[in-house]
């Protein structure tokens, strides 16, 4: 896997919640092992019907306008394998367990993932994925709540090029247009990548709402793109960390956008990590 940077301001999608509301994650989740069936049906129902067609959303999956990561640049990122092949990207959380999006592994497959290289095809630590548990209030149609936490067949160890992910605290949330960086698990068409740099939309929560679709928009989800377009996350990066610039936090993860990637005025939408702290706590153990 090749890692792509882009650095852009994020702009947190996030209402005033009281704290007991914040601290309420749910524990009951959707677990499997990887070699077994999945239902996922009696999971939470779609939202309203005046929402968008499933096909108006596209989950975001590969860095468009990035440019290379030096190897152990993104030591917390990894590549998500189906059948050996990259699908998605991921948080290595600790020796056995990582975050990533549901909707990456919501179909099922078989699993695994590369730690510690910037080659999709060779290197790293391997390792196989054993369990899957998706967080009991995604909502596929929506990507509403899309996380979904990984167990690890074998044990990941901390390396030069491998460290564990650094989550938010519980209830914390950075300022809106706090600076932040996406890295990505792109699987290139060619050899080369290119570099970008740009600031991205100041607008309200409101106004970020507006640009993709507001009655989906919930405050599980963040925010962060540019006015012009031309840089985004897209196809291969799902799954991914957003990092806060400044504390090196992992605090969103890629999730979906609508409009094609780095489309003018449609920022990238992130699953919010603070609203999950309970949820990943609990089955890091």
């Amino acid at each position: 896997m090749s890692f792509l940077l882009l650095t852009s301001l994020l702009t947190s999608m996030v209402s005033a919640l009281p704290a007991s509301t914040l601290a309420n994650d749910t524990m009951t989740e959707i677990i499997w092992d990887t070699n077994s069936a999945i239902d996922i049906d009696s999971g939470p129902s779609p939202r309203d019907e005046t929402g968008p067609a499933k096909e108006d959303l596209e989950p975001d999956n590969s860095i468009v306008g990035g440019y290379r990561a030096r190897q152990g640049e993104f030591p917390t990122t990894i590549s998500l394998r189906n059948f050996g092949a990259h699908v998605c990207g991921a948080s290595l959380i600790n020796s056995n367990t990582a975050l990533t999006a549901a909707h990456c592994v919501d179909m099922g497959g078989s699993f695994s993932v590369a730690a510690g290289t910037n080659s999709w095809q060779f290197g790293g630590a391997r390792s196989s994925v054993s369990q899957i548990i998706i967080h009991s209030g995604y909502v596929a149609e929506t990507f509403d709540n899309d996380f979904a936490i990984l167990k690890l067949t074998t044990r990941i160890p901390q390396t030069g090029l491998i460290t564990y992910a650094r989550l938010p605290p519980a209830g914390s949330d950075p300022d809106h247009n706090t600076p932040a960086v996406v890295a990505g698990c792109h699987v290139p068409r060619s050899t080369t990548t290119r570099a970008a740099r740009s600031a991205s939309a100041r607008g309200s929560p409101e106004h970020c709402a507006n640009l993709v679709f507001p009655s989906l928009f919930t405050e599980n989800m963040i925010c962060a793109g540019f006015p012009e377009g031309g840089r985004d996350v897209c196809n291969g990066d799902s799954g991914g960390p957003l990092y806060n610039l400044f504390t090196g936090e992992t605090i969103g993860v890629v999730s979906w956008g609508r409009n094609g990637c780095a489309a003018p005025g449609n920022p990238g939408v992130y699953a919010r990590v603070r609203r999950a702290i309970s949820f990943i706590q609990f089955w890091s153990g």
